[in-house]
């Protein structure tokens, strides 16, 4: 079980996003980035490179209903990339 935490500037120009995971008791991504505002969503990507692994996120929050999303894809060397969605909905704190 993840929790995300999603803080937008006052000018929703950026956001802050923290995703614990519950079971691991780990923060698994941390990042402030640019917000986009696009078909009634705030959306926000981050991209993490290693060695060996790169992993890019798109999270996406519905502005009428805060219906959140998140996809996730890790690439592995030559292997097939692995797609994964969470979904979720926010509370207004």
């Amino acid at each position: 079980m993840l929790e995300t935490t999603v803080v937008l500037t006052a000018e929703q120009l950026n956001a802050t996003v923290v995703v614990f995971d519950f079971r691991h008791k780990m923060v698994v991504e941390n990042i402030t980035v640019p917000v986009r505002h696009g078909s009634g969503y705030w959306i926000f990507r981050s991209l993490a490179e290693s060695d060996a692994v790169v992993t890019a996120r798109e999270h996406k929050i519905r502005k009428s209903n805060l219906v959140y999303e998140r996809n996730t894809e890790i690439k592995m060397g030559s292997t097939p990339t692995l797609q994964r969605t969470d979904q979720g909905h926010c509370r207004q704190v």
